[in-house]
């Protein structure tokens, strides 16, 4: 069996859709990836692309959950964030 390396805590955020629309994770995202405050997790467009809204980290941590459908309502989870506060 493999074993994690180390073993943080920390605070779970969900992170919700602030609009409806299509959901597009930035490209470059990366799982359990150190992220600071204001980073883009993703975009939500409309049907032609055109930009709606931002969803951002909300402070530094990681991604450890993230939306596999496209298409979100208003309050839709889009991601689960990890706010780090220590380590075990």
């Amino acid at each position: 069996a493999t074993r994690a390396g180390r073993w943080l805590t920390g605070i779970q955020h969900a992170l919700l859709a602030p609009t409806s629309g299509l959901f597009l994770a930035e490209p470059s995202l990366e799982f359990q990836k150190p992220m600071k405050k204001g980073d883009r997790i993703a975009r939500i467009v409309d049907v032609y692309g055109d930009l709606l809204a931002e969803v951002l980290a909300p402070v530094d941590g990681m991604i450890f959950g993230l939306r596999a459908l496209p298409n979100v309502q208003t309050g839709d989870w889009c991601c689960f964030y990890a706010e780090i506060q220590g380590e075990l």
